[in-house]
């Protein structure tokens, strides 16, 4: 199994290296660069070369966090420690977990997903989507972060996006450095490159210029609609590569302007007649200067255009992907005519496609009681959140420890003030619980339970996240 482990060599660091912990203060040059503050005011430098060279350092840590590192007083470069090394894919992921990956590559084929530096694992479309007609490169962008299950078949790692949404309670993605935060965060999408495959190259409507920013409609479309820009993929394949044309020219210029300003610097010095005869033929340094300037704005700008168009593209496929998955999805038709028995026939097929064979064992679906107001507030439910709300069932009277904890479940008090007593009943014998079914979405669900005398899980209702009444 491809865990990560001693994935990557670092430097050898020099004699004079010490150990000195400081503050970042600041990101430069695209987040290549951190500027660190130790506590007697001296600043020294990481490069992201010297830790993860494709990671952006403000992937990493944030401004204020406290690093330590070898710092090299001779060079003024201070290298963090990576706790990579010490990771491994089953210690950090539960079964059945939903976290974040990060699109390395895609293919006719297959995508190649990581859940950190040197975790790499292979998507198939069928991973992805039940529509024989779409591609992968319609669905996923490379650099960017999605929302994947993480599962173990036979020793080996298995990813899947199939019936995931980022709204899904997740586990956090590891910390890579010492004293930094978790790698990667939803929305966060990494440019595109210029070496991408061409038949990969992206999107945007054709009525759209690097000048234009994001603010942009495709003809005919809402771009808040969940299909927007799906029907303009030749137009936008297009503008965006008109952006990276308009790049690649931006820096052609700016390297062009750096040797003509290099030449200028040279011919500054009299050494003949013929010298100051070529120098008053060329543009003067000052000139030059202002101009190179000028060109790094432009390049700027374009850099600036291109982030904005890869996250508009990672947007619209999201969409996509959204709507995939609600197209795709199965809807059972009712097999039973009283309600309590169709919803336990609902939580049991939950149970039979969450958990994979070899688990079952271990994970059998354990007998459970439901309230009498359950199976009233699973009917009031969208499909969408019929389907989260049973796989967060699963999890309770089926799941892992670790697949319960990522529900942060937690004990239900009266209200959400601190303090406030636990709901209780029996004399305080049974305790009422309540856990997430998804987060970071309007007015997401929660799921409330009792822990009954008699041993058993009583599943009472589906409740919005300000409903506190058991």
């Amino acid at each position: 199994m491809n865990d990560g482990v001693n994935w990557i060599t670092q430097p050898v660091e020099p004699n004079s290296a010490v150990t000195r912990s400081g503050t970042v203060l600041n990101f430069l040059a695209g987040a290549s660069r951190a500027i660190v503050e130790f506590d007697n005011g001296e600043r020294a430098t990481i490069r992201n070369e010297s830790l993860l060279p494709d990671v952006p350092l403000d992937w990493l840590f944030a401004k204020g966090h406290r690093v330590t590192g070898r710092y090299d007083p001779a060079t003024g470069e201070l290298r963090c420690m990576l706790l990579v090394g010490s990771l491994s894919v089953p210690s950090h992921y539960p079964p059945e977990c939903t976290t974040l990956a990060l699109v390395e590559s895609i293919s006719l084929t297959d995508g190649h997903l990581s859940l950190f530096p040197g975790a790499t694992f292979p998507l198939g479309l069928s991973d992805i989507t039940s529509n024989e007609l779409d591609t992968l490169d319609d669905l996923l962008t490379v650099g960017e972060v999605v929302a994947v299950r993480v599962s173990y078949a036979a020793g080996a790692v298995r990813l899947s996006m199939l019936d995931v949404d980022d709204t899904d309670p997740m586990t956090k993605p590891p910390v890579l450095v010492e004293g930094g935060t978790p790698w990667l965060e939803y929305g966060r999408n990494l440019p595109l490159h210029e070496s991408r495959p061409r038949d990969l190259e992206v999107q945007l409507s054709e009525d759209w210029s690097p000048a234009q920013g994001t603010a942009f409609k495709a003809p005919g479309t809402d771009p808040e609609s969940p299909s927007a820009g799906i029907g303009d993929r030749a137009a936008n394949r297009k503008a965006l590569q008109d952006t990276l044309r308009a790049l690649d020219s931006a820096r052609s210029e700016i390297a062009q302007l750096k040797h003509r300003l290099h030449t200028a610097e040279i011919i500054k010095t009299p050494l003949s007649n013929q010298s100051v005869r070529v120098a008053k033929e060329r543009l003067s340094s000052t000139e030059l200067e202002s101009k190179l300037h000028a060109a790094e704005r432009k390049i700027e700008a374009q850099q600036q255009s291109l982030i904005a168009a890869s996250e508009r593209l990672a947007d619209l496929r999201k969409k996509l992907r959204g709507a995939r998955t609600e197209s795709g999805a199965t809807h059972h038709a009712p097999v039973f005519a009283d309600e309590e028995e169709q919803v336990r026939h609902e939580i049991y097929l939950t149970w039979a496609s969450r958990i994979s064979p070899a688990d079952k064992g271990a994970h059998p679906l354990r007998e459970y009681a439901l309230g009498p107001h359950f199976t009233r507030s699973m009917k009031s439910l969208s499909e969408d959140k019929k389907r989260k709300a049973l796989r967060a069932v699963v999890d309770l009277v089926a799941g892992s420890v670790d697949a319960l904890a990522a529900h942060s479940p937690h004990v239900l008090r009266d209200n959400p003030a601190g303090g406030a007593p636990a709901v209780t009943r029996n004399n305080g014998s049974e305790v009422c619980w309540r856990l997430a079914i998804e987060q970071n979405s309007e007015a997401a669900r929660r799921l409330h339970y009792w822990k009954r005398a008699d041993g058993l899980v009583e599943l009472s209702r589906v409740v919005v996240h300000d409903d506190y009444k058991p």
